[in-house]
């Protein structure tokens, strides 16, 4: 099949699909008493869903689960800071690899493949971040979303490097939260920095990092120094990215990096390549006007 049919094929799938999504109405803000002291704002990493990744601990279902888990305990997390200062803003780093894909023999194995392409986006990822969205707005005078893909939801060798499902999705959730959501989607580079008031975040997937010793710390510092002299704008402070499965936060020299973890339990490839179990957790901070990352949160799934 060429492109062209390619495109024309694939849009009217999503017209179809999406037609029967129901409308949504933005919610109304909620009224928080605010400490006193210096406003911070708040950031929440999501990534690695890879949705359609069934193992004996994770479904479709388990997945949305744990992503109103998330979403509880975040606001919770926030509610108690307000009591000291101000938290208005929300920042939402994605970092893609939203669903697993339906590539057979390369990323996935079809005794872990729980439903096809379309299934995975329409009845998983769209809907699950569509209500982490609605659930998240009340309590935020203005959400910010800031997007990377990762390297399950890229196309063949046939097609363009930049067409990647991880996007897609991302411009369908615009479509259907821009009212009330700010995104900021990044559709052609692999990296995007995101300035949150005196600092600088990079934010990556991960996937262009390379292990040494089926260990991934080597490779992530050894590129964070590279990225540092090399990608344009402004010089990082921070580093946020995801792909390993496995959640970590350190310092070298004087970035601080957030590794992300993912949503999947009994995630075989994180025990064949590195040994480790997946880490079913997600990172949240706060940023302070002068002292960057405050408090930090790792929160758990299960």
């Amino acid at each position: 099949m060429k492109t062209e049919e390619f495109l024309a094929e694939l849009n009217y799938l999503f017209c179809k699909t999406a037609n029967r999504m129901p409308v949504i109405v933005e919610p109304q803000k909620i009224v928080y008493p605010q400490g006193e002291g210096d406003e911070e704002v708040a950031v929440l990493v999501i990534g690695d869903l890879q949705i359609g990744h069934k193992t004996p601990t994770t479904t479709m279902r388990i997945i949305a689960n744990r992503m109103q888990r998330l979403t509880a305990k975040f606001i919770k997390i926030v509610r108690h800071h307000r009591k000291m200062y101000p938290v208005k803003r929300l920042e939402i780093f994605l970092l893609g690899d939203l669903i697993q894909s339906e590539d057979i023999g390369f990323k996935v194995g079809l005794d872990e493949l729980e439903d096809v392409l379309m299934g995975q986006m329409f009845k998983g990822a769209i809907p699950i971040l569509e209500q982490m969205l609605v659930d998240l707005s009340p309590h935020f005078d203005q959400i910010d979303v800031r997007t990377v893909s990762g390297n399950h939801g890229r196309l063949d060798r046939f097609h363009a490097d930049t067409t990647n499902w991880d996007t897609i999705i991302y411009k369908i959730l615009e479509t259907r939260t821009g009212d009330f959501v700010n995104w900021h989607i990044e559709g052609h580079k692999f990296w995007q920095k995101v300035k949150i008031w005196r600092k600088t975040f990079l934010v990556v997937h991960g996937d262009q990092i390379r292990m040494w010793m089926n260990i991934p710390w080597y490779g992530i510092t050894q590129r964070l120094m590279r990225w540092q002299g090399s990608l344009p704008g402004d010089k990082f402070h921070y580093m946020v990215m995801g792909h390993f499965h496995v959640i970590s936060n350190f310092v070298w020299n004087d970035v601080q990096v957030f590794v992300n973890g993912c949503f999947v339990s009994d995630d075989q490839w994180v025990l064949k390549q590195i040994g480790m179990q997946s880490s079913t957790s997600q990172w949240a901070f706060g940023v302070h006007p002068r002292q960057g990352v405050t408090w930090r949160y790792q929160i758990g799934l299960d």
